[in-house]
């Protein structure tokens, strides 16, 4: 029985993330030229499966990729050894196991048909990746991701390792802010494993003093920010954690959107149960209206999270046993246009040596920095992004690419007339007179005249060079 190394992700998994991840509890050895390829079966047809190529585990036959989607809050990986598949504890099986084994004889060889990852499946450990740094996002780094380990513990339990792994490998240094600090020594304090920062944090261990630094930095913040503050009533045992929930006009008005302070609430929160705090918590200020939590919000992660923790709103009844979270932590993803536009981007990588990605920005995935001549840089938010980028060096050409799903190509046509502003600024700018190529690739067959590429339901893979579109 082979012994196969899994890593689920909904990320585009790089060859170094992917190497540091695995020798997070593992000894691997990375070879000169390793890619990530996609598995081809019979026929040339892709198994959604793809291989780390040029990694070797000690004790492992090979390290095999799994594009999936979380139903809600999803770390960036999880990683399986295929001799230890056991049911994780907060799970439902929802099919037959016969359903999860796959034939990879086509690429390895005889003998390999090979089980994978149930969604019942307890992983190794747990990984949440990212390259944000303060100078980016302080409260995406400090406190969106962080809610994800609480979420996902509800799940796995806390006997799972997790880890956040940040990627400076490009030399850029964390400004270390206080809020960073702050967001770090909350993750080890609930048993999240740091790698790759130059400093070390310590865990929060008196509750008085973690209440005290969290109002330190809420009143030296930024004057434009609403300060999350908590104050502690122990004639009443109570906490109250002070957080506006909603964000902005119109339709998130008064409803659970504000993501960076979900994170924090949810985060902090733990924190609190960590530091054994058994007493009431109870969020103020945040701006949400009762008719906010209705029957659409039974799977919503904040609740979920909330009602595990103990955690409620002021002024706001919430009918806690309608809250639940009773689906798989995760699912494969069969139907997404990222589905596509991942394997186009590793297939390039793979197959075409003079072209190369020099930005990507695929569906729920992390956006890349763009790739100039001589460095790399950040891509501005303020103008609309094509999925991905490429170079081809011989020909002098960016293709610049939009995915979509097959019934809506039309969708990524008019999105192509949208990337003027992207392609003057970094494209123009970084690749002076290279032709520019705009086309669609899409998740299903398509006819569509702007389709160079598609990738069938049954992993038929058509590469369209007459395709009539080129705008």
């Amino acid at each position: 029985m082979k012994r196969i190394l899994y890593l689920l992700t909904e990320e585009r998994p790089k060859v170094h993330i992917v190497h540091d991840i695995i020798n997070l509890e593992y000894n691997s050895t990375l070879y000169d030229g390793a890619k990530i390829v996609p598995v081809m079966a019979e026929g040339d047809k892709f198994t959604f499966i793809y291989h780390a190529e040029g990694i070797e585990v000690d004790g492992f036959d090979a390290v095999l990729i799994k594009i999936v989607s979380g139903h809600s809050s999803f770390v960036d990986y999880l990683v399986f050894d295929s001799y230890e598949l056991n049911p994780a504890p907060n799970t439902i099986a929802l099919f037959q196991i016969n359903e999860y084994e796959v034939d990879l004889s086509y690429h390895f060889g005889e003998g390999w048909t090979v089980p994978i990852p149930h969604p019942t499946d307890l992983p190794r450990y747990v990984v949440e990746e990212t390259k944000t740094d303060d100078n980016e996002s302080r409260n995406t780094n400090a406190f969106q991701r962080s809610s994800k380990f609480v979420f996902c513990e509800h799940y796995y339990g806390a006997e799972v390792n997790k880890y956040m792994l940040y990627d400076i490998s490009d030399g850029r240094t964390l400004s270390g802010t206080d809020t960073h600090t702050f967001g770090m020594r909350m993750l080890v304090t609930n048993d999240v494993i740091l790698v790759g920062l130059p400093h070390k944090y310590l865990p929060f261990t008196d509750i008085y003093d973690f209440i005290a630094e969290r109002n330190r930095i809420a009143n030296n913040g930024p004057s434009h920010n609403v300060p999350i503050y908590l104050n502690i009533d122990e004639q009443n045992d109570i906490i109250y954690l002070s957080a506006k929930l909603d964000k902005g006009e119109g339709t998130a008005k008064h409803k659970i959107s504000h993501d960076p302070n979900i994170g924090a609430v949810a985060i902090i929160s733990a924190t609190l149960r960590k530091l054994g705090w058994q007493g009431a918590i109870e969020i103020v200020n945040h701006n949400l209206l009762p008719s906010s939590i209705s029957s659409r919000s039974k799977g919503n992660k904040l609740l979920f999270i909330m009602k595990k923790l103990g955690v409620h709103f002021n002024g706001i009844d919430v009918n806690w046993e309608f809250i639940s979270n009773n689906i798989d932590y995760f699912y494969y993803n069969f139907t997404s246009e990222k589905i596509v536009s991942i394997y186009y981007h590793l297939y390039v990588e793979d197959k075409l040596s003079d072209v190369e990605a020099i930005f990507d920005n695929h569906a729920g995935c992390g956006k890349s920095y763009f790739r100039t001549p001589n460095g790399i840089l950040s891509v501005s938010k303020d103008t609309p992004l094509p999925d991905l980028v490429l170079y081809d060096s011989v020909e002098n050409t960016v293709k610049v690419i939009e995915a979509e799903k097959a019934e809506n190509a039309w969708n990524g046509v008019r999105q192509l007339d949208t990337f003027d502003a992207f392609i003057n600024r970094y494209v123009n700018r970084y690749y002076p007179g290279a032709a520019v190529e705009k086309s669609v690739i899409t998740w299903g067959k398509s006819s569509n005249p702007y389709v160079s590429f598609y990738l069938d339901t049954d992993g038929s893979a058509v590469f369209v060079d007459d395709f009539e579109g080129k705008l």
